[in-house]
């Protein structure tokens, strides 16, 4: 190879490089004007933040909150968080216990921010693994570590 043609192709790899380095920063920025746009006040700047300790951490392909009232008149409710196919808590299913009470404090505080009054029975996690196994938690508001 001549000169020249080693020097066309390092400024051919300059040039991927310096535009590679371009989008990692424009999709940053596309992050956090998506990240802006969707936080309105303090309350709910704080729900999603809180939603996003479980995705970001657990990252379940999907994740569900539901109220469960019961029908015999009892005002308190069960509330329920499901979360499906997270690759964490499929292998350490030995900490199931302890991943099911920290997601269950975190969605705690969630209701707390978003319902007042709050009358809860219980707090549900639910999980449900790739391989079609679901685990179920239960846990009381005196269970939780909530200050």
């Amino acid at each position: 190879m001549n000169r020249l043609t080693i020097k066309k192709y390092f400024v051919l790899a300059i040039l991927i490089f310096l535009s590679a380095c371009n989008k990692d920063k424009t999709n940053n920025q596309e992050t956090k004007n998506y990240k802006k746009t969707q936080k309105v006040s303090k309350n709910q700047t704080n729900i999603y933040v809180e939603n996003e300790k479980i995705t970001d951490f657990y990252l379940p392909e999907k994740m569900q909150w539901k109220s469960i009232k019961e029908k015999s008149g009892n005002e308190k409710e069960d509330y329920q968080i499901t979360l499906t196919n997270s690759y964490i808590l499929d292998t350490d299913i030995y900490n199931l216990d302890g991943h099911s009470q920290n997601i269950a404090e975190i969605y705690y505080k969630k209701l707390t921010r978003i319902i007042t009054p709050l009358n809860l029975k219980n707090i549900i996690v639910k999980i449900e693994h790739k391989n079609g196994k679901t685990d179920k938690f239960v846990f009381s508001e005196e269970d939780l570590n909530v200050k």
